[in-house]
C-alpha cells in the first residue's frame, strides 16, 4: 500500500480507527479507534463509539463494529455530545479480561478524564465502567502501556498538557495506585506512546499545536518512574519536521518489530482552502474538491454516496416507484452525483438484474427551488 491512501476495510469502506491502538492476541491484531462517521458541529464531531478492525496481516482489515457504543441518553458520559478519543486496550492474563481506557471529556475539554470499559472478548461489547480524574488531575492525550513483566500504566498529558504524569495501575489494570509521578515537566508535550528497548524505555509525542502537525520527538528512561529526557525527532526523510502530517498515536509489536501508529491529518486538504472556516462550508465544498482530484474530499464524498445511496434503494423496495428526484444544493451536482449514487444504489435493490423496468433516479426539474414552489402552488389552490 502506498503512503497516503486512503486505507479501506473488506467491505470497501474507509477505516475509522482514529486516535487508535492494536492489540495482537492468539495471532490476531486488533485496532481500535475513535469512529469519526457522523456529523460535524463546530470543529467536534458527534461520539459514535469506538470501532474494531480485525487482521492477520496488518493490510487486510475486517470490521467487527463498535464495541463501545455512544448512549443517547441526556447526562450520560457516553452521550453523543461527548469527547472520546484515544482507546487503548490491554489483555490482562490473570483476568483474562481486556481493558479499554480512552480520554473522556466535554466540547471544551474542560473535563479532562480518563474512561474504562471491558470485556470478555477482544471484539467486545465492552461495559462502561465509569471515569476519573487521575489523582485529581486533569489528563488528555494519554496512553496506556503493558510492560514485559505484566504491569501496565498510564502516561497522561496533564496541567493544560504542559506535564506529563504517569500512574501505574492494579494487578486487574482497573484502578490507579500510588501518587503518580511527573514527567517531563513544563514541556508542553501530547499523545504519547511507549515502546521498551533493550533496557530503555522510549516515549514519542507530539508538540501541542492543535490540529497543525509539528516536529515528533523523543524521550527516554531507564525506568518507568526514573528520569525522562526528551532527546531528538526520530522521523527522517521529506515531511519529518511535521511527523509527515501525521501524529502519534500508539507504539505496537509484529514478529519482534515495533511499529509506530500514527493519525494522518489532512491540512494540505483543498477542502481547507475552499473552506477556511465553518461558515464557508456549504454542499458544494467536497464536490468541487474531490473534482479536483483532493483525496480526502473524494472520501468524504463517496461516503455520503453510500448512505444516500442505502436511502434510496430502501425507497425503492418498498415502493418501486417510477422516478426518485432528488433537491436540494447537493442535487446541483448533477451527474458528479447521481451517476455514482446509480452504481452504489443498484446492486441493494431487490431483483434489480432481473427487472423490465427500473426506478430513474435523477435531480428535479425545479432544483432546490422545488419546494419553495410547491409550497406556494398549495397554498394558492387553497386561497
Amino acid at each position: 500500500m502506498k503512503n497516503g491512501t486512503l486505507w479501506l476495510d473488506a467491505d470497501g469502506r474507509s477505516i475509522q480507527a482514529h486516535g487508535g491502538s492494536i492489540l495482537q492476541h492468539n495471532g490476531i491484531f486488533y485496532w481500535y479507534g475513535e469512529n469519526k462517521d457522523t456529523d460535524t458541529h463546530n470543529r467536534s464531531v458527534d461520539f459514535v463509539g469506538f470501532s474494531c478492525y480485525k487482521s492477520r496481516d496488518l493490510l487486510h482489515w475486517e470490521n467487527c463494529g463498535l464495541v463501545l457504543s455512544a448512549v443517547n441518553e441526556v447526562g450520560h458520559d457516553l452521550h453523543p455530545d461527548s469527547v472520546c478519543e484515544r482507546p487503548s486496550v490491554l489483555y490482562n492474563a490473570e483476568t483474562q479480561k481486556f481493558v479499554l481506557w480512552f480520554h473522556l471529556d466535554n466540547r471544551r475539554y474542560t473535563r479532562a478524564e480518563v474512561g474504562l470499559a471491558v470485556s470478555d472478548t477482544p471484539t467486545g461489547p465492552f461495559t462502561y465502567m465509569g471515569s476519573q480524574r487521575p489523582g485529581n488531575h486533569d489528563s488528555r492525550d494519554f496512553t496506556a502501556f503493558q510492560d514485559r513483566d505484566g504491569r501496565a500504566y498510564l502516561f497522561c498529558s496533564s496541567d493544560w498538557n504542559a506535564t506529563m504524569r504517569v500512574w501505574e495501575l492494579d494487578k486487574a489494570y482497573a484502578k490507579l495506585t500510588g501518587s503518580g509521578k511527573e514527567i517531563l515537566i513544563d514541556q508542553a508535550r501530547e499523545a504519547p506512546a511507549l515502546w521498551h528497548s533493550g533496557e530503555k524505555y522510549l516515549m514519542f509525542s507530539s508538540g501541542c499545536t492543535g490540529w497543525s502537525p509539528n516536529t515528533m520527538l523523543y524521550a527516554e528512561s531507564s525506568a518507568i518512574f526514573g528520569s525522562w529526557r526528551l532527546i531528538d525527532d526520530p522521523c527522517r526523510g521529506p515531511g519529518a519536521r511535521q511527523t509527515f502530517g501525521a501524529q502519534s498515536a500508539a507504539v505496537f509489536a509484529a514478529n519482534g518489530q515495533p511499529y509506530l501508529l500514527l493519525d494522518h491529518w489532512h491540512p494540505e486538504s483543498l477542502l481547507n482552502t475552499l473552506a477556511p472556516t465553518e461558515a464557508d462550508v456549504n454542499g458544494r465544498t467536497v464536490f468541487d474538491a474531490a473534482v479536483r482530484g483532493d483525496a480526502a474530499a473524494k472520501a468524504v464524498a463517496d461516503n455520503y454516496i453510500h448512505h444516500l445511496a442505502v436511502g434510496v434503494a430502501n425507497l425503492i423496495n418498498i415502493f418501486f416507484p417510477e422516478v426518485i428526484g432528488l433537491s436540494g444544493g447537493v442535487a446541483n451536482q448533477g451527474e458528479n452525483l447521481l451517476e455514482p449514487l446509480r452504481a452504489a444504489a443498484a446492486p441493494m435493490v431487490f431483483g434489480s438484474a432481473f427487472a423490465k423496468k427500473h426506478t430513474r433516479i435523477t435531480t428535479c426539474t425545479l432544483g432546490y427551488r422545488a419546494g419553495v414552489i410547491g409550497a406556494a402552488l398549495l397554498a394558492k389552490q387553497e386561497v
